[in-house]
């Protein structure tokens, strides 16, 4: 291990080996934390550990280090009672979620023996997908007391440099960020690549027979509407407006820069209540659309919002340089 990240990215985060290379570590940062030790008689230091568990969640996970002095980074261990507590993952994620929510539900803990001495690393998973919102305040009773409120309803917090940080709109745009990066590892994840086959070979993508109750019968993706394509070139006119469509679904699958010409869309939205093709071709209508500043709605009537969602990212991924942004806004939105 060189790093908290390579740490964090491993198969397995919690080794023994990662937990001395952390105390070696020395250095608290946007990954790493260290505490001498908790109270966990004390409210104060429940709401301490909620705020700094949430802001790694929020931003990109990392370590808490029990049993470390926060300051010159030297070993002093744990009590027993503390180390119990410490180590019991489901005990401090029912803490934590008092507060906030959506709940955190992957937080892992271990304990070590090092030099002899008892510690605890905690290991908080980034959360994707979500953010983690306080959901109540947090407030504690002082010894005069006097009731002291530690984070308010309706904030979130993030890790940044060796402290956690009230989030902010820059700190939002990050938020947003990462969950696109998230979401498009996640498609690139699911998507089947074709390995290079020689070049006299011919490649056909098949499915099943809609028509085919039982399941046996398959046929050419794109048929019976598509036309043949060879190369980025018709070998034959279309015929009729639904071979239009299904002739430039096909190349645009071929290569994401490919599209009709902005008349042809206005001409095809000026026949749309005698067009029929299936909703996969409406949907490559709506991308075009949504490109060409031409009305688009129509195309994605009756269509799940999920799969809507989908086609949106990816014509916002493939867009021309000179596609007018405000058609996707319009399009998000109304999502």
């Amino acid at each position: 291990m060189n790093s908290p990240t390579s740490c964090i990215n491993s198969n397995n985060p919690l080794t023994r080996e990662i937990a001395i290379f952390l105390i070696n570590y020395q250095e608290e940062d946007d990954r790493v934390d260290y505490k001498q030790t908790v109270d966990v008689n004390s409210e104060k230091e429940w709401l301490g550990l909620t705020k700094d568990i949430s802001a790694f969640a929020n931003t990109h996970g990392g370590y808490l280090i029990f049993g470390v002095e926060d300051s010159d980074k030297k070993i002093v261990g744990l009590s027993k009672q503390v180390e119990d507590i410490l180590k019991d993952a489901n005990h401090l994620q029912l803490k934590v979620n008092r507060h906030i929510e959506p709940d955190i539900t992957k937080l892992r803990s271990k304990a070590f023996r090092i030099e002899g001495k008892r510690i605890v690393v905690l290991f908080v998973l980034a959360s994707s997908n979500v953010t983690h919102i306080i959901k109540k305040d947090g407030v504690f009773s002082q010894q005069s007391g006097k009731p002291k409120t530690v984070f308010h309803k309706g904030t979130f917090y993030v890790r940044r440099s060796s402290s956690n940080h009230l989030g902010d709109s820059r700190d939002l745009d990050g938020v947003v960020e990462r969950r696109i990066d998230q979401f498009r590892e996640a498609l690139l994840g699911k998507v089947a690549r074709v390995v290079n086959s020689p070049a006299e070979s011919n490649l056909f993508i098949l499915s099943r027979d809609p028509e085919d109750n039982a399941g046996q019968r398959f046929i050419i993706e794109d048929s019976p509407e598509s036309i043949p394509v060879k190369g980025m070139s018709f070998t034959v006119s279309p015929e009729g407006d639904e071979q239009e469509i299904a002739a430039w679904s096909v190349l645009n699958s071929g290569n994401s820069g490919a599209m009709p010409p902005v008349t042809t869309l206005w001409n095809w939205y000026s026949k749309r209540e005698n067009i029929q093709v299936r909703d996969a071709r409406k949907l490559v209508i709506f991308k075009f659309s949504l490109w060409c500043s031409v009305p688009c709605f129509y195309w994605i009537r009756g269509i799940e919002n999920s799969i809507i969602r989908k086609v949106l990212i990816h014509a916002i991924r493939d867009r021309p340089d000179n596609s007018n942004i405000t058609a996707f806004l319009v399009v998000a939105c109304f999502l």
